[in-house]
């Protein structure tokens, strides 16, 4: 995932941007994936500068946020698995 396409997943995901039909799948998709993983993503410092973990799913192959990879249109599956959907 290239620095712009983690700007802009990061950005659609903060902001809560509803999900595409296409994203959609994407996240039926990676919800059934035997490479994703839970656990602390990253630490981040709010508004009072109190530190928050950010909790999720992670891809092993490619050790993206898939909530932010999930919402970048021209980002792909390393696994090739999101290409049965329509883009």
């Amino acid at each position: 995932m290239s620095v712009n396409n983690i700007l802009k997943g990061f950005g659609s995901l903060i902001t809560g941007d509803p999900l595409t039909p296409e994203q959609q799948e994407r996240v039926k998709i990676c919800a059934d994936c035997t490479f994703k993983t839970y656990h602390k993503t990253l630490t981040i410092i709010d508004k009072d500068f109190e530190t928050k973990e950010v909790k999720g799913y992670t891809c092993d192959v490619c050790s993206c946020y898939l909530a932010a990879k999930i919402r970048v249109n021209d980002e792909e599956c390393p696994k090739n698995k999101w290409k049965s959907i329509k883009k």
